[in-house]
């Protein structure tokens, strides 16, 4: 009996991980894009020394969304963006460098 309650169980986690895949990947892919506009947003508003506040902490915003995705993956044009944003607002650095930090370090 408890042989069967098992292999149900194995079914039902199957059909569950199999329904699953397929928004999981359509996901993936939607974050994937967003990334690949985020670093394009990066590179723009550093080489064009865009100076707009609203416009570079939207990005740390993104950035932060996908923090959780992609994790340290993203780290580098983060900090990029930091290390460019410092020369504007720096105590606004500090903070969005200890949120990602904190993101981050829950990850682990």
């Amino acid at each position: 009996m408890k042989n069967n309650k098992n292999k149900k169980s194995e079914n039902l986690a199957d059909i569950l991980i199999e329904e699953l895949k397929t928004p999981i990947i359509k996901l993936n892919n939607m974050q994937s894009e967003k990334l690949k506009f985020i670093k394009s947003e990066v590179n723009f508003i550093i080489k064009n020394d865009v100076n707009d506040k609203k416009r570079i902490e939207k990005t740390f915003d993104m950035f932060l969304d996908l923090a959780y995705w992609f994790g340290d993956q993203i780290e580098k044009e983060y900090y990029d963006l930091l290390e460019y944003y410092k020369k504007i607002d720096l105590d606004f650095v500090k903070d969005y460098e200890r949120f990602f930090l904190d993101i981050i370090n829950d990850e682990d």
